[in-house]
């Protein structure tokens, strides 16, 4: 019998510490993998520098806040964010606006608005209204910042800057580069409220705050640019003259109709906005010979829109080219202190408006 048991313990022991070796050795395996996994979720969500203004709200929940967090692309997993919180006495948040950064990891983020941290609230807020030109948003930017218009405008007629921008936005091509062009960024600065941490930002970084905006408005409409067989430059240079014609998104869809309607009639679009584009004010000094003048965004003397944008534009006149109301009209008149739009189909018909409309 003692022969048997002796037998029998040298069988099973080796069996059970071999199971014992396999479950200590899976739940090794699996620690690992957990805290791996859970280191990995705390890191950031992008490689990029991408800044975003967060806000929390007064009296928001900190789930709330971790969903927003989530929502705007700053975290990659809420739970884990929610467990290391817990962890190291993180969950009560400052209300405020924040400047964030998708490269930044949880514990960063949760440091940053747990304590309030001064360096990254946000202190400018600039904003740019649809229709301006380039010189006037440089002018914006300059009054609310360290740098001079002049400075602003250097910088974004840099060839290096330029082409480093053309690598890294899909909208942005050598387009913006030719000769005759006057202002290489005009009309790709989205117009908007921008808020930032500092008025002593790199050009750079307000620049880029902008174009990133514009790629969140101009990526869905994509397709439907392609559609119309024009670039996106040619897009925005046709939609930036629609911006600066019409007041009202009615009038707008119904512009954009006519300037169709003046393409398919190998019309010019003879439109004195681009003149006062090429001329920077908004007044001819002569009629006659100003229309006539030798530039490429003059639509008197140019077929189809300018060579380039005029202004910046909103998504509401993107949309108003890109759903125009079709007619039969080839002209348009607009009154000096109302805004409204008279169309009509014919020359004379045009003409008489003028004259009994007559601002100039």
């Amino acid at each position: 019998m003692k022969n048997i048991r002796e037998r029998l313990r040298k069988f099973i022991l080796p069996i059970i510490s071999n199971k014992i070796a396999i479950i200590s050795f899976t739940i090794v395996v699996v620690a690992i993998s957990l805290i791996s996994y859970y280191n990995s979720q705390l890191g950031s969500v992008s490689n990029k520098d991408e800044t975003i203004v967060f806000e929390i709200k007064s009296g928001e929940s900190f789930d709330s806040v971790l969903s927003d967090l989530k929502a705007n692309g700053l975290i990659k997993n809420e739970m884990i964010a929610k467990i290391y919180a817990r962890l190291n006495g993180l969950t009560e948040v400052q209300a405020n606006s924040y400047i964030l950064n998708s490269n930044m990891g949880v514990k960063e983020i949760l440091n940053v608005i747990h304590s309030g941290n001064f360096d990254y609230l946000a202190k400018l807020s600039i904003t740019f209204q649809e229709g301006l030109n380039i010189k006037e948003v440089a002018k914006r930017l300059a009054e609310k910042t360290i740098y001079s218009d002049d400075e602003i405008i250097a910088y974004w007629a840099n060839k290096t800057y330029l082409n480093s921008l053309i690598d890294d936005y899909w909208f942005l091509d050598n387009s913006i580069l030719g000769t005759e062009i006057k202002f290489p960024l005009e009309g790709y600065l989205y117009p908007n409220t921008y808020i930032f941490s500092s008025d002593s930002l790199a050009i750079d970084v307000y620049t880029r705050a902008m174009l990133n905006e514009m790629n969140e408005q101009l990526s869905p409409l994509k397709d439907a640019i392609q559609a119309t067989g024009m670039t996106v430059h040619e897009f925005l240079a046709f939609t930036s003259v629609v911006e600066q014609e019409g007041l009202h998104e009615q009038d707008k869809k119904m512009i954009a109709g006519v300037l169709y309607n003046r393409i398919a009639n190998n019309m010019p679009f003879q439109c004195d906005v681009t003149v006062f584009y090429v001329l920077g004010k908004n007044e001819f000094n002569n009629y006659l010979s100003d229309v006539k003048i030798d530039d490429k965004y003059n639509t008197y003397k140019y077929l189809g829109a300018p060579i380039g944008p005029i202004s910046n534009v909103s998504i509401v006149t993107m949309d108003a080219v890109l759903n125009y109301t079709r007619n039969d009209y080839l002209y348009f008149f607009a009154k000096q202190y109302t805004g409204e739009i008279i169309f009509t189909k014919t020359l004379s018909e045009h003409e008489k408006v003028a004259k009994e409309n007559a601002w100039r």
